[in-house]
């Protein structure tokens, strides 16, 4: 079977196939997980030797692969796994991909003690090859059974695997030939295990299947130590546990065996004691939040759209904010506290190490206002608070959390800058790392500063801010690399970027879940569709958003601040986003602009990369120069440019910026980019002018201004107001609903008026406005 041909079968099933490189285990295709083919697309992607894979989670209908990446792991699977129908592998790793389909939402590794991969569950944002691909090494994918993948619930195979994955840990652990050693570990976790609430059928089968895998020839033998040990937990007679495995096995191993458990980790005698047999249901959930808080300072868990989120670094290592699943919270909770349950054994009565009960942590997450300090963003550079405070210390405050990337600090910065310090940091901004990029004028040049600047005073503008429109006519010129060079210094990386998506859905959705990760920074790269966009519109005025994450049903609201950028050759915009974006324009005004070689420096980036700290300081030099300065806000002699409706707090504080620092052209474009950047616009105001020409402010019917838009003569053209096809009675009545639309709007300096009716003829006229 050609990999055409199982993507055809792929696609059949519901899934979403995804090309990869002959004899690779990755796709290159940038923003492949958004990427979801359909039929026709095949050959295009599927068009000679490649390999094939499936997205994983969401895309798929929640299609979740169990990848095994020891022999430990494919030698214990079919004991812990659910049976399923679909299981496939290579020639020298059959059996090592077991499918599912669940509602897990986010991918999940496991490693060993020595912090070695040995399972993988990969859900949305991954992706797995599929036979016939071919593995780098040379092996053929091929099916083990290629059938229906079971479906499982999502705690049900969490579980499954989080067991799995323990018994793959002791497995890899187990000790040598040294039969009493064996024996002795064998004790250890047991009493581990039984102490926390498993029983002993399932120790007993724990314990027995690592010690098989690990070619312990009296494996039998181990598994019948469990009835002694429990014997003596439930006489209350002591027992070896938790600290005798981590002596055997180590610290870490033990630590992974308790993780993938959900086991209660060992306990300071200082933290509160729980009763997980509590009966009062709100009395042990507000213990418990007590607990928590005690634990959470400096914060690790905070709140965010009524959701307890915390920070986790993504597959490349940037911070994003997640949302923590009530097993994870579970886990946290467990840590703040000593969990017990109290058991009557004879005469005595014992307290027996516990997990926190599930019904306490969905009580706990049931409150609507979490007690939780909101988290609304990451930033990952210093940055200035409202109060014009700077703020280079890694932590927590109002609503951001400052995670620098290991290692990066800057230079003090000083509270009133020089002149010589000033024009050092305006050689290192407007000359090394924008002296090569051929601004279209100085409004181009300085936008880029204002976008450069941003990250960094952010907290110090009350308002939304405009998105950043970079823009060039051919493609080769450096819009993206000016993107990438600008962010670099606040994020400490390359920003990562999203495609514009299909359709007003699809943007949506797509931009709640960007946002939902709290980032600084949103770059929409390569504009190919008109950029009119209601939400993104709404959620740049607003500063906030509101939907459905994918994949989930409840609805999620969030601030969102992040610096807004997006990129495209000569993009077309429409009306309401017109409005909402400065421009910087850029022209090498050459054919293949890419073949330059007169820079400063040959590879920008690199040279980026290596001064990032230089950078940020010459930026935040540029802030503290007008602080010093007395924050004056843009002067009252610039009223003469734009307003910039709803922007007016990013206009003042911004435009001060780069009034003290002399850094001339600030909106001097924005009307232009009205004039030309609104194609309805600028169709509405042709046909206004050809209105007037031809009636003036007569009333006329929709059917005689019909015909002004339609070209009369090979030497006229029409005119676009973005009507859809159709028939001219169509056309007419879609033209009758516009014109309701524009009423009192003024195009080409008139008014569009109703005039009233006249045998059942709305008609219309022109007003010339004051």
């Amino acid at each position: 079977m050609s990999c055409l041909n199982a993507a055809e079968r792929i696609l059949s099933r519901g899934w979403s196939p995804i090309p990869v490189p002959y004899r690779a285990k990755g796709p290159v295709i940038d923003g492949w997980p958004e990427l979801r083919l359909t039929l026709d697309d095949l050959p295009q992607y599927f068009n000679g030797r490649s390999n094939i894979g499936v997205l994983c989670g969401e895309p798929s209908g929640g299609l979740i692969d169990i990848d095994l990446d020891c022999d430990e792991a494919m030698a214990l699977a079919s004991d812990y796994l659910p049976k399923t129908g679909m299981i496939h592998g290579r020639r020298t790793r059959q059996r090592s991909h077991y499918w599912f389909k669940s509602s897990i939402g986010k991918p999940k590794g496991y490693t060993d003690g020595e912090a070695k991969k040995i399972i993988e569950l990969r859900s949305t944002g991954t992706q797995t090859l599929l036979p016939p691909s071919v593995h780098p090494e040379g092996d053929v994918y091929q099916w083990d059974a290629e059938g229906d993948p079971a479906e499982v619930m999502a705690d049900t195979l969490l579980d499954a695997v989080g067991t799995f994955a323990a018994c793959t840990v002791l497995a890899r652990a187990w000790p040598g030939k040294d039969s009493r050693i064996r024996n002795t570990l064998a004790l250890a976790v047991a009493g581990m295990l039984l102490r926390g609430n498993r029983d002993e059928g399932f120790v007993a089968k724990f314990i027995m299947n690592a010690a098989r895998v690990a070619d312990d020839e009296e494996w039998p033998e181990r598994g019948k130590i469990v009835e002694n040990t429990a014997r003596k937990l439930q006489d209350g007679d002591p027992a070896t546990g938790g600290p005798t495995a981590s002596e055997l096995i180590g610290d870490k191993a033990t630590a992974k065996i308790r993780e993938y458990l959900g086991l209660a980790v060992e306990r300071e005698s200082d933290l509160p004691k729980l009763d997980a047999g509590e009966g009062d249901l709100a009395k042990i959930s507000d213990l418990a939040w007590t607990a928590l808080h005690a634990v959470n300072d400096p914060p690790r868990i905070f709140r965010k759209s009524m959701q307890p989120v915390h920070i986790k670094m993504d597959e490349s290592g940037s911070p994003v904010i997640r949302r923590i699943e009530p097993e994870e919270v579970r886990d946290f909770v467990a840590r703040c506290a000593q969990w017990v349950v109290r058991r009557r054994v004879g005469k005595k009565t014992v307290e027996v190490p516990a997990r926190p009960p599930m019904d306490v942590i969905r009580n706990m997450l049931a409150i609507f206002d979490l007690p939780l300090r909101p988290l609304h963003r990451i930033v990952e550079a210093p940055y200035y608070d409202c109060e014009g405070v700077l703020h280079r210390e890694p932590g927590y405050h109002h609503g951001l959390i400052y995670v620098p990337a290991p290692g990066f600090d800057i230079l003090s910065i000083p509270a009133n800058p020089s002149d010589q310090e000033f024009q050092l940091s305006r050689d290192i901004i407007l000359g090394d790392l924008l002296g090569d990029f051929p601004f279209t004028g100085d409004a181009e040049r300085a936008h880029s500063v204002a976008l450069l600047l941003l990250p960094y005073v952010r907290e110090m503008i009350p308002g939304p801010t405009p998105g950043h429109l970079l823009e060039k006519p051919t493609p080769g010129t450096g819009a993206s690399l000016m993107a990438e060079v600008l962010m670099y210094p606040a994020l400490g990386r390359w920003p990562k970027s999203m495609t514009e998506g299909r359709d007003e859905d699809e943007n949506r959705k797509r931009l709640t879940a960007k946002l939902h990760t709290g980032p600084s920074v949103v770059l929409i790269d390569n504009l190919e569709r008109i950029l009119d966009s209601s939400s993104l519109a709404s959620i740049i005025v607003s500063g906030q958003y509101e939907d459905r994450l994918l994949g989930k049903t409840e609805m999620v609201t969030g601030i969102a601040k992040p610096v807004w950028i997006f990129t495209g050759n000569n993009p077309e915009l429409g009306a309401q986003m017109a409005r909402r974006v400065v421009r910087i324009r850029i022209d090498a005004r050459t054919e293949f602009p890419w073949e330059r070689t007169d820079f400063r420096h040959q590879k920008l980036k690199r040279w980026v990369q290596e001064n990032r700290a230089r950078i940020v300081c010459a930026c935040l030099v540029f802030i503290q120069r007008w602080i010093t300065a007395g924050k004056p806000l843009l002067s009252d002699k610039h009223k003469t440019k734009p307003q910039l409706g709803s922007f007016e707090d990013w206009r003042a504080v911004m435009g001060g910026i780069l009034e003290v620092c002399d850094i001339k052209g600030f909106l001097e474009n924005q009307r232009e980019v009205y004039r030309e950047s609104d194609r309805k616009g600028k169709g509405w105001r042709a046909f206004v002018e050809r209105w007037w020409a031809k009636h003036e402010d007569q009333p006329v019917g929709t059917k005689e201004l019909f015909r002004l838009i339609v070209p009369l003569t090979d030497q006229e053209d029409g005119i676009d107001l973005g009507l859809k096809d159709g028939t001219d009675r169509s056309l007419q009545t879609q033209l009758g609903k516009a014109l309701a639309k524009h009423k009192q709007r003024v195009f080409a300096g008139y008014r569009i008026v109703e005039a009233g009716s006249d045998n059942n003829r709305h008609l219309w006229k022109l007003e010339r406005a004051a």
